[in-house]
């Protein structure tokens, strides 16, 4: 099946659909509980997945320990 996207794609006859809408979805903050959305500007990587904060406070005390909070 890839082979033959590929292959379309050389050719030029593969048009990959629209992107969809940016989804937005809700996580909770690992610190303090509260809900937030995943477009956050908050966010911190730990152990290949990524965590979402409320604000810049909770991600400093998420990043120095996180294994606490995890």
């Amino acid at each position: 099946m890839l082979a033959e996207v590929v292959k379309l794609k050389a050719e030029g006859l593969f048009e990959p659909a629209e992107p969809a809408a940016d989804i937005v979805v809700e996580a909770r903050d690992p610190v303090c509980g509260m809900t937030v959305r995943t477009d956050s500007r908050h966010r911190a990587e730990h152990e290949g997945r990524t965590y979402y904060f409320c604000c810049g406070g909770c991600r400093e005390r998420f990043v120095a320990a996180p294994a606490s909070f995890s």
